[in-house]
């Protein structure tokens, strides 16, 4: 299943042209590229195809019946030590716990009408 981008609504939200009436439902998986150069095999002379540029890996938030409201499903996580709020008096060292902390990454080089969008999943 294939679209494109019709708006971007910022670097983590997009929407693309494909709803419901096409299949599409809400947690669906989509990848959204732009197409870069044409690729040819040098041994042979086949014709490949053009070359697809990654953006980006997009989930559907919300599907209407002939566009769907997409956002990044790309997380950076980093862990972070925090000092408890109470000293062990056994120790050297005061108790530390350790929480893992996501981030929404932001898909770049997103064009309106340009980047392209297929289902995944």
């Amino acid at each position: 299943m294939n679209g494109k981008v019709i708006k971007i609504v910022d670097k983590y939200e997009f929407v693309i042209d494909i709803g419901a009436e096409n299949g599409v439902k809400e947690k669906d998986k989509f990848i959204l590229f732009n197409l870069g150069e044409e690729i040819k095999d040098e041994e042979t002379g086949e014709n490949l195809g053009q070359l697809e540029i990654l953006c980006g890996h997009v989930i559907a938030k919300h599907v209407q019946l002939k566009m769907t409201t997409v956002i990044s499903d790309e997380y950076s996580y980093r862990t972070i030590k925090k000092r408890n709020s109470f000293m062990s008096f056994n120790t050297i060292y005061p108790d530390m716990t350790e929480e893992i902390e996501s981030t929404m990454k932001s898909i770049e080089n997103v064009e309106t009408y340009k980047t392209l969008c297929r289902k995944v999943n």
